[in-house]
């Protein structure tokens, strides 16, 4: 019988079984032995042939006594490949192309070059890269979605409270949870806006792209409270402490911007240092 040769997927639940025969075994011989087992088969040829198992395995097979140095590359680039698929994909889309991939591979196999071997993988990365990009900004998208929606309605919910008399709130404290609300509503219409342009790391966990969503809600609405200290010091749009809809706007803005606070902080920067240089003299 043939034995196992090397390959084995990190994944913990799957294993992928590479199988080089010795030389009086054909693949042919491996297809009666194995028939039972087999649930799908990627391609078959009088050297090679790749399938997956009724336990979701996959497995292939290559005429020969062992394997070649390219196809060692092959098998290297097969499993870089699955393994960009779990952490990037969700398990609806990753069934998908994990066929892909272990088409590819049957056609990788078979090759004599490199360069050509390679090749097959090249449109399946580039599939995943779409896919891992769409799914990326999704993500960004919802996360931010639920940040900016838990402000608004905790800024609503204060609102209606005071209006009705239930609790008491100076207006220094109005002002404050109209700015969160205003700037947090800001930075998540900037990201509507370019949410489908916007390039953001395919290869990162969903963790990650959930903290990079809810982060960009939450820098609004600090850029937002930022501005209306700002405002209240005279720093920035002085009469728009006076009126509620000036002020409501400026710091919408400010959420939605995200140069309008850093170039106000780089500016108030090069007074203080101005300042600090004259009375050093």
């Amino acid at each position: 019988m043939p034995t196992p040769n090397i390959v084995v997927s990190p994944a913990p639940t799957e294993v992928l079984v590479g199988v080089a025969n010795s030389s009086n075994h054909s693949v042919e011989d491996d297809d009666r032995s194995a028939r039972n087992e087999v649930l799908l088969e990627y391609g078959r040829s009088a050297e090679v042939w790749v399938y997956q198992t009724r336990e979701g395995h996959i497995k292939w097979v290559v005429e020969g006594g062992r394997l070649t140095t390219l196809q060692q590359k092959v098998q290297h680039q097969f499993q870089n490949v699955r393994i960009r698929v779990r952490q990037c994909l969700p398990e609806d889309k990753s069934a998908l192309f994990k066929d892909r991939a272990a088409q590819a591979l049957f056609h990788a196999l078979q090759e004599a070059t490199e360069a050509e071997a390679l090749w097959h993988f090249g449109e399946v990365e580039r599939e995943i890269q779409r896919e891992a990009q769409r799914f990326a900004r999704y993500r960004y998208l919802l996360y931010g979605s639920i940040v900016a929606g838990s402000i608004m309605a905790g800024g609503l919910v204060i609102a209606l409270a005071v209006s009705a008399g239930w609790i008491t709130a100076p207006d220094t404290v109005r002002t404050v949870v109209l700015a969160a609300v205003t700037g947090a509503a800001g930075a998540w219409a900037s990201v509507l806006q370019r949410v489908w342009t916007l390039t953001l790391p395919a290869d990162e966990t969903p963790r990650e792209l959930v903290l990079q969503g809810a982060t960009r809600i939450i820098v609004g609405a600090i850029f937002s409270l930022a501005a209306l200290a700002a405002i209240k010091a005279g720093w920035l749009f002085p009469n728009a402490a006076t009126n509620q809809w000036s002020l409501g706007l400026v710091t919408f803005v400010a959420g939605f911007s995200e140069r309008l606070v850093p170039d106000l902080v780089a500016r108030l920067e090069l007074q203080a240092a101005a300042g600090g240089s004259a009375n050093t003299k």
